[in-house]
């Protein structure tokens, strides 16, 4: 590759980073595909593309995160030890966040129908799934509910597994992401539970045990 394409490339990450920085990541995106049409080899690019891609609640594009790392990580060359700790310290602070945006929109599904409750003096939609509680509701919570529960229990979830066990040990702050994990899964669970509480129904003994073993396995990844 010829010193102006990466020279290009560089600029064009430096572009993507000012417009992230500014809130405008669908721009920084763009900036970041054009760096690695010059330079796909370019382990910084993918990096850029780690943090600007964000997705939604019900699509949070975690399978774009991951590939993004795997490609840091594999065009890292001398620099592999310094891209892949910094991949993995990506794959965990994104599912925390993603934890903690799950929580935070579960407790305020929760306000929402505690609100809409007193209003009319009884709950009027349901605001579960099958899966999680003793009868299936009816009502335009479930949805939400599904997605939210999702977003925790499977999204970010994946990130964590696919961190190596034996790099979480070799450096203590990816153990004490990984504990900042398990805090806002708990809170999750609390929080899906009192939400479900104000509905009037309760967790299933399979939701609970199925709860209790994903919160072992991310904890297990700091033993």
């Amino acid at each position: 590759m010829s010193m102006d394409r990466y020279e290009e490339a560089y600029e064009k990450i430096r572009l993507a980073r000012e417009s992230a920085a500014s809130g405008d990541t669908e721009q920084a995106l763009l900036y970041i595909e054009e760096a690695l049409a010059l330079d796909p080899g370019n382990p910084d690019a993918w990096i850029e593309k780690m943090r600007a891609v964000k997705g939604s609640v019900a699509d949070p594009a975690c399978r774009e995160v991951y590939t993004a790392g795997q490609n840091a990580i594999r065009c890292a060359g001398e620099d592999e030890a310094e891209i892949e700790r910094l991949v993995y310290a990506l794959y965990l602070v994104r599912a925390q966040e993603l934890m903690g945006t799950a929580g935070e929109k579960l407790a305020s599904l929760k306000a929402e129908e505690a609100a809409a409750a007193e209003k009319v003096g009884e709950i009027e939609t349901g605001i579960s799934s099958e899966s999680l509680c003793e009868e299936e509701p009816d009502g335009s919570f479930a949805d939400e509910i599904k997605a939210l529960d999702a977003l925790a229990s499977t999204h970010a979830l994946s990130l964590i597994l696919s961190v190596p066990d034996e790099k979480i040990k070799a450096y203590p702050e990816l153990a004490s992401v990984v504990g900042g994990c398990a805090a806002e899964y708990e809170k999750v669970s609390d929080a899906l539970a009192a939400c479900l509480k104000d509905g009037g129904f309760a967790l299933t003994d399979g939701a609970k045990e199925a709860r209790e073993h994903i919160l072992g396995k991310i904890r297990a990844k700091m033993a």
